[in-house]
């Protein structure tokens, strides 16, 4: 069984902690649903994901901040005005917010 069925199994309240990044930027009512009726949640915040590079990083930084590979890769700073391809995009991040008030507000208020 998985944990947090134990929790809905056992009247247990919860919060939800999401990132919103370039991987599911495009699916907010997908995520939405999916915390509000798979896992009874009442309580959900959406936290924007922006990792900055500068231009001389962003190359590296796209393949991912580490420092496992023997030192190739630096480790994550928040330095730049550029962000990384897996940071949500500004208008997706609004979208998303806006159609997920949109099903709350239609669905689920009161």
């Amino acid at each position: 069984m998985r944990g947090w069925q134990l929790l809905v199994d056992h009247g247990v309240a919860f919060n939800i902690l999401c990132t919103v990044h370039a991987a599911n930027q495009d699916h907010p009512l997908e995520v939405y649903r999916f915390f509000r009726d798979e896992l009874k949640t009442q309580f959900i915040q959406f936290i924007p994901i922006i990792e900055r590079a500068t231009t001389q990083l962003l190359p590296l930084a796209n393949i991912g901040w580490s420092e496992r590979d023997g030192g190739g890769r630096p480790l994550y700073t928040q330095s730049g005005s550029l962000v990384t391809n897996r940071s949500v995009n500004a208008q997706k991040y609004g979208d998303f917010l806006i159609a997920i008030f949109d099903e709350w507000v239609r669905h689920d208020v009161g």
